[in-house]
């Protein structure tokens, strides 16, 4: 059975409320901080209050001690564990669990995430189309001498736009397989087409 572990705040001790000399780290009270439009929620942004609503005062401080939770919970605090990041089992050692050995696991990483299910095939043709709406956008709207920032911008908030929708950008008909690019040409720089099937 799968321990879903939920954290509320940024490890970045400047970007966070956690008080430890009164919070405990690993049941902290959580509550939505700014206004709500419900009407405006999307029904996977109405999961994810249902989901945090669920876990009030029983969330972690943020990731590792989330971690720390579900390993416990598993009966692994004394096990030896495999991470893709050296600095893991240090920090579960710093937290509370101090007989937990953690192996460096990467290249078994690696191979797993060759590995794709159907949804998670599914979920990366669906950002593609997303990336691909986002990229046309730019293109549509690109002009000699505009600063890379401004282009950032346009591609980023066509992404938020597209996310928020909560469906797929509509699939062009005449493309397939596009692929999009920076090229220099005339000592001006700007988006081009670079295949087009």
């Amino acid at each position: 059975m799968p321990s879903i572990q939920s954290y509320v705040h940024p490890i970045y001790l400047d970007r966070r409320d956690f008080d430890p000399d009164v919070e405990d780290p690993e049941h902290v009270e959580y509550g939505m901080k700014w206004p709500i439009n419900h009407d405006t929620l999307s029904p996977r942004d109405e999961q994810y209050l249902l989901f945090q609503e669920g876990h009030r005062g029983n969330a972690s401080v943020n990731a590792i001690y989330a971690l720390k939770k579900a390993i416990a919970e598993a009966g692994l605090s004394a096990g030896n564990l495999g991470s893709d990041d050296p600095r893991v089992g240090p920090w579960l050692q710093e937290i509370g669990l101090p007989d937990v050995q953690v192996s460096d696991a990467t290249t078994t990483f690696r191979d797993i995430r060759m590995v794709k299910s159907p949804d998670e095939i599914a979920l990366m043709r669906k950002v593609a189309l997303m990336n691909q709406e986002a990229l046309d956008v730019v293109l549509d709207l690109i002009d000699v001498g505009m600063p890379r920032d401004e282009l950032d911008l346009i591609y980023n908030r066509r992404s938020r736009q597209t996310r928020w929708q909560g469906d797929l950008p509509q699939h062009r008909p005449e493309r397939h397989a596009p692929c999009h690019g920076y090229r220099a040409g005339g000592g001006e720089h700007h988006l081009r087409r670079i295949m087009r099937i």
